[in-house]
């Protein structure tokens, strides 16, 4: 008797400011490397007082600015994604809406980037352009916790959380999916 392998495919919106695991993973990622830039740039500054390192100070800001102005009027303050769920794997990926929006901000990057000359700012687009999925083997989880009144699931392994969205219809389904092939949620 051959029975038809479960899987689970549906889209979701993650909210990037709102959410508090994406504002840790955002904070980590932006917060620590800047922070620690900042502290030493102020550690210099006082030191040595010097307009330079008040414009890189500035620049600095200027950065976390755009940064957030291009989230929340681009990207609406959040990111459209596509789940996929089967015995093996999790995956991620971006949802058609969200990767035409991405393709645009890339390719004004790239344009820019040509313009100034600058092959940081390529090899960002050319970085950026082909990270639109992201995958997640299940027997390398080895956390997982649920938040039922935000019909949430974070999963880790030992490198990286994983944010399975899920709506009110499908939530039970797939924390007893994930509780079936980990063993692991909490709650």
């Amino acid at each position: 008797m051959n029975s038809k392998p479960i899987e689970y495919k549906w889209e979701a919106t993650l909210h990037l400011f709102k959410d508090k695991t994406i504002a840790k993973q955002l904070s980590i990622a932006i917060g620590l490397p800047f922070g620690i830039l900042i502290a030493f740039l102020l550690y210099v500054y006082i030191k040595n007082p010097s307009s330079s390192i008040l414009y890189a100070l500035s620049m600095i800001a200027l950065l976390f600015v755009t940064t957030f102005l291009l989230l929340t009027f681009a990207y609406q303050n959040k990111m459209a994604v596509t789940y996929e769920l089967n015995s093996k794997h999790m995956i991620m990926k971006m949802a058609e809406k969200q990767r035409k929006v991405n393709r645009w901000v890339n390719i004004s990057l790239a344009i820019l980037s040509i313009f100034n000359k600058n092959v940081t700012t390529m090899g960002i687009f050319m970085l950026t352009s082909h990270n639109q999925k992201q995958t997640m083997r299940l027997d390398h989880i080895k956390k997982a916790k649920g938040f039922p009144e935000k019909y949430k699931i974070v999963v880790y392994d030992n490198y990286r959380s994983f944010i399975l969205q899920c709506h009110p219809n499908n939530y039970g389904d797939i924390k007893n999916f994930i509780q079936q092939y980990t063993n692991l949620i909490q709650k």
